[in-house]
């Protein structure tokens, strides 16, 4: 599991006319259950929040759906999409949560700096920390 500790909701979600179709097919549950899967996603698929893997059922299970439909109407509207290997995509990953997609990589290149800044750092010369009792 990755350390995203969390997703973006653009100011425009509730508007979006994909958001107003599914809670008028599935209530707000539907909304509740499709951030649900925003924050697996986030937590488990961070790069592409494409869940590899998993069937729809644990899908389904992972973000407490009861009602089977919830995937199909995300499909319809143009939120999730199956991908040719069968795993379900969200659409716009990269775009709608694009601090969650970029966070692997950030924490990379902040590896990779802090390497680097300890081995240009000067090393205490040798014999000047005998004296210290560890």
């Amino acid at each position: 599991m990755s350390q995203i500790t969390d997703v973006r909701l653009r100011t425009n979600f509730f508007t979006d006319i994909r958001t107003r179709r599914l809670i008028k097919a599935c209530g707000d549950a539907g909304v509740i259950a499709f951030q649900k899967m925003w924050i697996y996603a986030a937590e488990h698929f961070p790069t592409d929040g494409q869940l590899k893997g998993l069937s729809s059922n644990e899908v389904e299970e992972e973000i407490g759906v009861q009602d089977s439909s919830l995937l199909a109407v995300l499909e319809d509207i143009g939120y999730i999409k199956k991908t040719v290997e069968g795993w379900i995509k969200i659409v716009d990953w990269q775009t709608d949560q694009s601090w969650a997609a970029g966070a692997l990589e950030r924490r990379e290149k902040a590896r990779k700096a802090a390497e680097k800044r300890w081995e240009s750092s000067p090393s205490v010369p040798a014999g000047k920390n005998d004296d210290l009792p560890f």
